[in-house]
């Protein structure tokens, strides 16, 4: 799938009459066009990351504007981007896991014959599979694990960030991620000797792929 193919399949938020304001000018309910218009890009790319499906990746986006509006009404927000982010990776995790239990062979790469024997296109098919079977290995991550590696490899969201919306402490985000660096690891250890904690040996950072 192309860059492109992320950029043009985002839907347009639905025309309304935007916020209602009181007398003293102070908006009563969210600009939702606004926000839409301001952080659909970005929570359609965090979701396209993890299912790399357009279908899934339009549901996704829907349902997390949709969980959003509703917390929304209970809570003030303060952030909308990082709140968004952090809710489009859970939904698109639970799309995940959903699909890989019900066909774990659907997001298996197929390695097709490789005509040229430069090194790049062998380390390009490399990447692409190794890439795939880290998206599989997300889905058997706890459920906290799985969404701190996202914000962090994904979105390139720091600990304090990461923290900060998911109402833990530095200390804990990090043991999170280490956790789930490790369980990474052991699942793919058959497929490369060693990932590392930011890049492999060669400087390539697998979860770029996704």
């Amino acid at each position: 799938q192309s860059q492109n193919t992320q950029n043009t399949a985002i839907p347009s938020w639905p025309t309304t009459s935007g916020s209602r304001v009181c007398s003293q000018g102070q908006p009563i309910v969210p600009d939702w066009k606004a926000i839409y218009e301001r952080h659909s890009a970005v929570v359609w790319k965090t979701a396209w990351r993890v299912l790399r499906d357009r279908d899934s990746v339009a549901d996704c986006v829907q349902e997390t504007f949709l969980a959003v509006m509703t917390l929304s009404q209970k809570q003030p927000v303060r952030e909308w981007e990082g709140l968004l982010v952090s809710i489009a990776v859970r939904r698109a995790l639970d799309q995940l896991r959903t699909k890989c239990r019900a066909r774990r062979r659907h997001y298996r790469v197929e390695l097709r014959e490789i005509h040229s024997a430069s090194p790049t296109a062998e380390q390009m098919v490399e990447a692409a599979e190794l890439a795939d079977r880290l998206r599989e290995a997300l889905v058997e991550l706890p459920a906290q694990q799985a969404e701190v590696f996202c914000l962090r490899a994904f979105n390139d969201m720091s600990y304090q960030e990461i923290a900060r919306q998911l109402r833990l402490n530095d200390q804990h985000v990090g043991m999170l991620l280490h956790r789930a660096r490790q369980n990474l690891q052991r699942q793919l250890s058959d497929f490369r000797p060693q990932i590392s904690e930011e890049k492999n040996h060669a400087g390539y950072r697998p979860e770029e792929r996704l």
